[in-house]
């Protein structure tokens, strides 16, 4: 009994260990690649670079590792059909955001801009965006 009552415990542990970093381009080459192995809760870092747009569907963040949102820049369009975080990167193909709960700080963002298209499912925040035109 306390052997099946371990082996549980311990399955139970792996499915609740927390959020993983996927890294990119260390680990994952792109983004997307990245973003298709995500799971709800992780974290994409992305080091500095210039990189195609992406589309996901889990509740993620992708967090610019760079000093400044000059350091990542994304020049494809970004779609998430789940709640997503942005931060820290230059947007130059525009981003659609189909999910409340999203989130959106230290950004900069070109003319092609953000679009929130989402009923009302939760908040959305934005803070230290620059609209900067090309």
């Amino acid at each position: 009994m306390s052997r099946c009552i371990t082996a549980i415990a311990i399955f139970s542990l792996a499915f609740t260990a927390g959020a993983d970093e996927l890294l990119v381009p260390s680990v994952f080459p792109t983004i997307q690649d990245a973003a298709d192995a995500a799971l709800n809760g992780d974290e994409i870092v992305v080091s500095p670079g210039v990189y195609a747009g992406f589309l996901t569907s889990t509740d993620v963040t992708v967090r610019g590792d760079g000093v400044s949102p000059e350091g990542v820049i994304i020049t494809g369009g970004i779609t998430a059909f789940g709640a997503i975080a942005l931060e820290n990167m230059r947007i130059t193909g525009g981003a659609n955001l189909t999910t409340g709960n999203s989130r959106v700080s230290n950004c900069i963002v070109n003319f092609v801009g953000i679009e929130f298209n989402f009923p009302s499912s939760g908040p959305v925040s934005y803070t230290h965006l620059r609209a900067h035109e090309t």
